[in-house]
């Protein structure tokens, strides 16, 4: 569902402003229901994995906050629930693949994400998200470093094997072109 205009602080010097509270897996459907224009930039955090229901410490500092500690209770319906790393590629992969086509020429897309250590070892989803979209016709163009130099530094891991926290995002940057 779209937010009403005027909730949006849409001006005609500086276009419109479309904020849509919906599942991106139909995002193809959702822009031709509403009868919207190409688009020129998306931005988008999509959820590490299923990162945000894996560690006790996140919940409980996440919950200490007043955050959510799983976005909804969807199984395959929500990109965050879906356990198999692959499957959760490949669906990903599908949903920037809309977007793609609902993109104007030399449009931008950026996607932030991190690795994610989980089982015991780090799964590159970085570097994996980066490759599985360049699979498609979009462009890798740049990365980016995002500094969380806010988040307190950790010992995981000590007297069984060393694991570092991340205190960083990737920023990945992709054309249409």
């Amino acid at each position: 569902m779209a937010l009403p205009y005027s909730s949006l602080y849409s001006t005609q010097e500086k276009g419109y402003w479309y904020i849509i509270h919906d599942n991106s897996m139909n995002v193809t459907d959702i822009w031709s229901k509403q009868g919207y224009s190409e688009i020129d930039l998306v931005i988008t955090s999509p959820p590490y994995w299923s990162q945000l229901d894996r560690t006790e410490m996140r919940q409980k500092e996440r919950k200490n906050k007043g955050l959510d500690t799983k976005y909804s209770d969807l199984d395959r319906l929500d990109l965050a629930n879906i356990k198999d790393y692959n499957l959760f590629l490949e669906t990903q992969k599908n949903i920037f693949t809309q977007i793609h086509g609902l993109m104007k020429p030399k449009g931008y897309l950026v996607v932030i994400t991190n690795n994610v250590f989980t089982e015991g070892k780090l799964f590159p989803l970085a570097y994996d998200t980066a490759t599985s979209i360049s699979d498609t016709d979009w462009i890798l163009k740049d990365e980016k470093i995002w500094l969380q130099d806010d988040k307190r530094l950790l010992a995981l891991g000590v007297n069984n094997a060393w694991v570092g926290n991340r205190c960083h995002q990737y920023c990945l940057i992709f054309r249409k072109e």
